[in-house]
């Protein structure tokens, strides 16, 4: 969890930064191309916040800081959900305090995946998500030891 909390508010200070100089230096370059002389140092301010723009750009397009920050946070949100509900609807969860338990780890696991491909830039659909849970929890063993799975 302070994994992901980390890694979204690194995300979301690069972003806001990225945002911030890119819109400064959109209205920024015009004004400065506006104001060059003869001065050398003038030029030179140009050119540097017109790469600054450029790199973060690139940057910020080529990591998909945008997407890594919201795929971050929406995996806290939906921890701290599950949390509250385990704590505020228990029932919800199943009967026994053991069910609840298990139910409760089983959808941390899910909540864990969908973040984990999502910050391999590898967004699994929810049937993926669905197929992977039902062949990893809901398979029975018949009385002859093999391993049945439910359709």
């Amino acid at each position: 969890m302070k994994f992901w909390k980390t890694n979204a508010e690194r995300y979301r200070t690069f972003h806001i930064y990225s945002l911030t100089w890119i819109s400064l230096s959109t209205v920024g370059v015009p004004l400065l191309a506006q104001a060059i002389d003869s001065d050398p140092w003038s030029k030179w301010l140009l050119t540097v916040v017109a790469a600054h723009s450029a790199i973060l750009l690139t940057v910020s397009r080529a990591f998909r800081v945008e997407a890594h920050y919201k795929a971050f946070r929406n995996g806290e949100s939906e921890f701290y959900d599950l949390h509250r509900r385990m704590l505020d609807r228990p029932n919800i969860f199943g009967a026994s305090e053991a069910a609840r338990i298990d139910r409760y780890f089983e959808q941390v696991e899910t909540v864990r995946k969908i973040v984990r491909a999502a910050e391999t830039d590898n967004f699994p659909s929810m049937e993926d998500i669905a197929q992977g849970f039902r062949s990893d929890h809901l398979g029975s063993t018949t009385p002859q030891g093999s391993t049945q799975q439910h359709p």
